[in-house]
């Protein structure tokens, strides 16, 4: 018994055999045209585009956030009762899991 290994007796085989390609000129002589690409950029795209490239003022304001962060000073009462609220409101919207606290 004889054991190659993993690319076999005559070394690594290729996933796509090599294959000759046409040259370009034979298929323009024959009165083919290369396909053109078309591109059609949506409106969202551009929006997008148009918004990472504002990205200086959003970085220079996460900058700013951060450091209220840091320094303890972005977290109010008022701030952190209004993601409360949004969290409860979040959580008792139709379609979610119930409640199913112990006591029930």
């Amino acid at each position: 018994m004889q054991i190659h290994g993993p690319h076999g007796p005559n070394g690594l085989s290729p996933i796509f055999p090599h294959r000759p390609s046409a040259a370009p000129d034979s298929v323009r002589s024959a009165g083919l045209e290369m396909p053109r690409d078309d591109i059609q950029i949506s409106s969202e795209a551009r929006l997008m585009e148009e918004l990472s490239r504002s990205g200086d003022v959003q970085q220079s304001r996460l900058a700013e956030i951060r450091s209220m962060i840091a320094s303890g000073v972005y977290e109010t009462p008022e701030k952190l009762a209004v993601a409360l609220d949004r969290l409860l409101d979040e959580v008792q919207s139709p379609g979610t899991i119930p409640d199913q606290s112990p006591d029930r």
